[in-house]
This record gives structure tokens, sequence and C-alpha cells, in this order.
């Protein structure tokens, strides 16, 4: 009887292992859902800079969209992925979306660089984020407008090498993430540059 008993949890600790990473990626893609929804419903608002705009969304866990700094929405059509920008590349926002290295606030005038971790659960994250080329577009989409770029560079640099980061002076965005997939503690950083075509006002 304990035998038996003994298989019985062997089998339910082994299938609980085995589903645990498409629930965890289903849960993600719905909390991702309900930020861009959130975030989405800005964009309808008249924003006053003297008005406290936050919203509350405390049914996905959130107090508000002003006390988790999302800022943006970041759209790649060719990986399909869909996720929100926080402002800041912290532990805390690279754990629930993207993060922006450098200013967003510059979006669309100069360098704006967003980071993602390099999930290896498949299309969590930037995981996909390799298979991007030359020519693909990237929708980054603020409280105040929508701006188009189209990929002109793919490359690997070393960690170090910040010059990525840089201002060009010229209307970029920066996607960086590890590279190679699955790697622990990579010194290796994949980047996607794409320089802006088009913008669209809210």
């Amino acid at each position: 009887m304990i035998r038996k008993l003994f298989i019985v949890m062997l089998v339910i600790v082994g299938v609980s292992l085995l589903l645990y990473p498409k629930l965890e990626a289903f849960y993600f893609a719905g909390e991702q859902a309900d930020l861009v929804k959130e975030f989405e419903l800005l964009s309808s608002i008249d924003v006053d800079e003297n008005e406290d705009h936050t919203l509350d969304v405390s049914n996905n866990g959130l107090q508000g969209i002003g006390d988790t700094s999302v800022v943006g929405i970041l759209r790649l059509e060719a990986i399909d992925l869909e996720l929100a920008i926080f402002e800041g590349a912290s532990n805390e926002n690279l754990d629930r979306g993207l993060g922006s290295i450098t200013s967003f606030d510059q979006v669309g005038t100069s360098n704006v660089s967003i980071a993602g971790h390099r999930s290896v659960t498949d299309g969590k994250l930037f995981n996909r984020l390799g298979e991007v080329e030359q020519g693909d577009t990237i929708d980054v989409i603020s409280r105040y407008g929508q701006y188009v770029f189209v990929v002109d560079d793919v490359f690997v640099v070393h960690q170090s090498d910040v010059s990525v980061l840089e201002d060009t002076g010229e209307a970029v965005v920066t996607l960086v993430t590890c590279t190679p997939i699955g790697a622990k503690d990579p010194e290796d950083r994949l980047i996607i540059r794409g320089s802006l075509i088009e913008t669209f006002g809210m």
C-alpha cells in the first residue's frame, strides 16, 4: 500500500514538473495582456502634468500604473511579441517585462535602450529575440505616440561594451539581452538596433 502511494506521489510530482513551464508561461502572458490593456486605456486620457493619473489596477496585483513605472509597450510582430516597458532596468522590472536602460522620455528623439531577460521558456520575454532580422519592424508605444523603427543592425557585444547605449544623435531604439540563450552568467549581449521610420500621435 505504501509503495503504491509512493508511486502515485512520484507521478503527481513528475506531471507537476512537466506542466509548470506551460502554466508559468500562461500566467505571464495573461499578466502582460492585463498590463497592455491598462496602458492602452491611458492613451485615451488627456494628460495634465499637474494631475495624478495613477490608475487602480489592483486586480492584477498592481497598485496603479504610476507605481509600477509602466511607460510603454513594445511590439515585435516578427516574433509575435508584445510586452510592457517599465522605467528602469531593475530586477523587479525585468521579471515583469522590459526595462528602459536610458530615459524612455527620449523615445523618438535619441537612442532609447530597452533591456529584457532571455527566458528559456519559448516566447517569454526576449526568448526569441535572436530570430529578429534586418528589415523587421519594432513598434514602441508611449503615452504620447507610437514610434515605428526598422531593424538595421543585429550584432553581439561583450557586456562591458556600453557604447551601444550612447546617444547616436539619431532617433533609434536599442534592444539588449543576454546571449547565448540558456547560458549561466553569459558575458555577451545580443543587440538589435532599429532606426525610426514613422511616428503617429496619440
